[in-house]
């Protein structure tokens, strides 16, 4: 019998505790908010990043072998904007280079859900974006809207 190595047996216990005993406990309840299960997802697609090696050639979502392709940032966004297309690259793989494939009995099918999740937190949000959606989600404001607003209709 081989002894495992000790960052393998941590993770094996990690995800023991994290995937495994909620699941026997009922799972997660309605009661849990979204940025809860977030940051469990983040965490369990960090030690998912980080047991299948990814960080070796990712680390900080950039890429040591084609450094113009990091995954992170709006071009890769840009390129992939559906996580289906990530998976494909990472279920396949990419020929003629150094990405191996990761099927589903190397990487689950949740395992890929939360690793998906932590592959997107990669791109830190553009903070002139992010204030452009905060006020177009707040409505009209200004000189123009107060006009606007102001109309009545003939």
């Amino acid at each position: 019998m081989r002894l495992l190595s000790a960052p393998l047996a941590f993770t094996t216990i990690f995800l023991t505790l994290v995937v495994v005993l909620p699941g026997l406990a009922g799972g997660e309840t309605a009661e849990k908010t979204s940025s809860e299960s977030n940051e469990a997802m983040l965490s369990r697609g960090k030690v998912v990043f980080e047991t299948h090696l990814c960080v070796e050639c990712h680390k900080d979502g950039g890429n040591s072998v084609r450094p113009s392709k990091p995954i992170s940032g709006k071009k890769f966004l840009k390129k992939y904007p559906e996580d289906s297309q990530i998976e494909s690259v990472i279920r396949n793989g990419v020929p003629n280079a150094s990405m191996p494939s990761f099927g589903p009995a190397v990487i689950t099918e949740e395992e890929m859900k939360d690793l998906l999740c932590y592959v997107r937190s990669l791109t830190r949000p553009d903070p002139e974006t992010t204030e452009k959606e905060k006020k177009k989600q707040s409505g009209p404001t200004g000189k123009r809207a107060g006009k606007k607003a102001g109309k009545k209709k003939k």
